[in-house]
């Protein structure tokens, strides 16, 4: 095999998709210079003590409020759940049971025609059709095949 030629994946080792090595040096840059960031944050924060404080407090202003609108979504989530449960209660219960007491009534009118009719009819028909045979064996019923041979028949027994 030449070295441009793609070799086939080797299914075993399936480790997903690869990153490229744009994408990798991208991620490089990227911690490298977040790095950087917490550096120049701390030596900030260490050499004005004021500030930091300030913003300390408003970060923990920010959290508090987070706190508050994640606590009334988290209610508005339950109030939500409690409906449902409520719906399918109230609602779904009553039309599955009215489902399974149709099906239960489908499922007896099925057996009772097949018990009442349709067996009665192939058993009919089964007799009739046994008559029939037995009759047609016994008197000969079978139509008779007309030769094109000139031999004699019944209508020129001569010949």
């Amino acid at each position: 095999m030449d070295e441009n030629t793609p070799r086939p994946p080797d299914p075993v080792q399936d480790n997903g998709p690869q990153l490229s090595t744009g994408a990798k040096i991208g991620i490089g840059i990227g911690v490298v210079l977040a790095f950087i960031i917490v550096m120049v944050v701390l030596a900030f924060m260490l050499n004005n003590p004021a500030t930091t404080e300030s913003l300390r407090d408003i970060a923990i202003i920010v959290l508090a409020l987070q706190t508050q609108v994640i606590l009334i979504m988290l209610g508005i989530l339950i109030y939500q759940l409690v409906v449902l449960i409520q719906m399918l209660r109230d609602d779904v219960k009553p039309m599955m049971e009215s489902t399974q007491e149709t099906l239960n009534t489908v499922k007896g009118t099925a057996v009772f025609v097949s018990e009442r009719v349709t067996k009665p009819a192939i058993s009919a028909s089964s007799y009739i059709t046994g008559v029939g045979r037995s009759l047609g064996v016994l008197f000969s019923l079978r139509p008779r095949r007309r030769s094109s041979r000139s031999g004699p028949n019944e209508t020129n027994p001569g010949g």
